[in-house]
């Protein structure tokens, strides 16, 4: 009784919610500083702020710096941002899982799944989650 009760207290002091209760910025850069063809530097072709949610994380704001190689006209992103989230999505890949067993293994419905992930800090409507 004792032990359920202090890992229960461990896990609700270390939800997502409660280590991030403001959305954090997080910055994401492209891992490469020159082209893979032609080995000259790349430039800086634009960041841009998305706002995405992970499991891990929650609702966070990710700033993305995007890099460009003017001589092959070949752009570079963040490799750890496209490992976490998909291209122009704003979920990541482990809430498309959690949604699709919830859905599949665990017979939810969308009302359901929104309320539990809400209390894993991703706000998330119905009609996203359907």
């Amino acid at each position: 009784m004792l032990l359920r009760k202090t890992i229960d207290h461990l896990t609700l002091n270390t939800s997502a919610s409660k280590l991030f209760p403001v959305r954090p910025t997080i910055f994401f850069e492209p891992e490469t500083e020159r082209c893979p063809v032609c080995t000259d530097r790349v430039k800086v072709l634009k960041t841009k702020p998305r706002e995405l949610a992970t499991l891990l994380i929650g609702d966070f704001v990710a700033w993305e710096t995007k890099l460009h190689c003017p001589r092959c006209d070949l752009s570079f992103g963040s490799e750890q941002l496209s490992c976490l989230v998909p291209k122009g999505a704003k979920f990541g890949y482990d809430v498309l899982v959690y949604v699709g067993k919830a859905f599949f293994l665990r017979c939810r419905n969308a009302k359901e799944i929104a309320t539990e992930l809400k209390e894993k800090n991703i706000r998330i409507c119905t009609s996203e989650v359907s």
